[in-house]
């Protein structure tokens, strides 16, 4: 997971999607390219459809995600 703070309580994270494969065969895993672009903007938490409109959160417009008050208290 890829994550990038700056001042204004401004947290953005993106999961490049890439997973190594463990040897014990307790995960399941799978790479089906499904990244998770979650961002944190003045103490709200938003969900993101892909890397732009991560990137697009990260400088201060969030209206390509959807916001998930449910999940603020990750945001502090």
């Amino acid at each position: 997971i890829v994550c990038a703070a700056a001042a204004f309580s401004l947290v953005a994270c993106g999961d490049s999607g890439s997973s190594s494969a463990g040897s014990s065969g307790d995960t399941n895993e799978t790479n089906d390219s499904s990244s998770v672009f979650e961002c944190c903007l003045n103490g709200s938490f938003y969900d993101c459809p892909d890397q732009d409109a991560l990137n697009e959160c990260g400088e201060f417009d969030a209206s390509g995600c959807a916001r998930d008050s449910l999940r603020d208290d990750e945001c502090e």
